[in-house]
């Protein structure tokens, strides 16, 4: 059985991969922690803002790692958020006008459970379950690769540590800047 601490840290450190199994894995349990974070969140101020960027993080952890794991830079979760943003705006109004030009929306349609947010909601969460399922399903990159090794039997790997390859870069930086002893 895979020791908790691993998981914990897997769904906490971007570094290292996730093949499909250990993207579920951490998904899930990243999942239930962003979760108990939003029960606990305040409902408003700087302190919901915190808890929103935890379940954020907490989620996009996971991704970044699968993303690693198909050779694609983890960043790409966070260049597809304005685009998710845009879309949910765009959808809103797209389901707006169709509203109007039947023939007026009533603002009981618009309440929650009503049909227009019934299509509003599958409209903003299409291209999210279109991603999900895509790196739910896409095959990973056999072997290493410059993200880590191959993930092992539980689906996750360590990051390379590059860190000893930039000594050769601190040491020139040092040798150009001498601190005054």
């Amino acid at each position: 059985m895979m020791p908790a601490v691993t998981i914990l840290k897997a769904i906490v450190d971007p570094r290292g991969r996730a093949d499909r199994r250990g993207f579920l894995i951490t998904m899930t349990v990243g999942g239930m922690f962003a979760q108990a974070t939003m029960l606990f969140a305040p409902s408003e101020g700087t302190g919901s803002i915190a808890f929103m960027a935890v379940a954020l993080w907490l989620c996009a952890v996971p991704c970044q790692r699968r993303l690693h794991d198909l050779s694609l830079s983890g960043w790409l979760v966070f260049a597809v958020l304005p685009l998710l943003f845009i879309w949910s705006v765009v959808a809103s109004l797209l389901v707006g006008a169709a509203a109007f030009a039947v023939g007026g929306a009533t603002l009981a349609a618009l309440e929650t459970g009503g049909p227009l947010h019934l299509a509003l909601v599958a409209l903003i969460a299409a291209p999210l379950l279109t991603v999900g399922a895509w790196l739910s399903l896409a095959r990973g990159t056999a072997g290493s690769n410059v993200y880590g090794p191959a993930p092992g039997a539980f689906g996750l790997s360590e990051g390379h540590d590059h860190r000893p390859a930039m000594a050769p870069v601190q040491a020139l930086a040092e040798s150009r800047n001498p601190v005054a002893g």
